[in-house]
């Protein structure tokens, strides 16, 4: 499941499957990859020299900043857990078919 924590647990009795997924090594990957580049536009910013105009660009600079390296992983995140739910009830069913009792 790719960076997910995902833990089974079988129940033998009554012949179930059940899992529970954690997803917050993804989420702690998206949000380090978006203060990353954070980091580097704002390393770039403070080297390249100032761009006219630039008290009203620089604000708008830095809340695309925020906006696309802090904001968006967290959308990025609730829409990543149903596809990763659908793709681990895949698994769990092609596992389930080839196992032979």
């Amino acid at each position: 499941m790719g960076l997910n924590r995902v833990s089974i647990t079988v129940d033998q009795d009554k012949g179930e499957v059940s899992y529970s997924v954690s997803y917050w090594v993804w989420a702690t990957y998206c949000l380090g990859l978006g203060l990353v580049i954070a980091l580097v536009l704002a390393i770039a910013s403070a080297v390249v020299p100032a761009i006219p105009g630039g008290t009203t660009n620089m604000a708008i600079f830095w809340g695309m900043i925020i906006s696309w390296c802090l904001v968006f992983p967290w959308c990025l995140i609730p829409l990543h857990k149903k596809p990763a739910a659908r793709c681990l009830s895949l698994i769990l069913e092609e596992a389930n078919n080839t196992v032979r009792y």
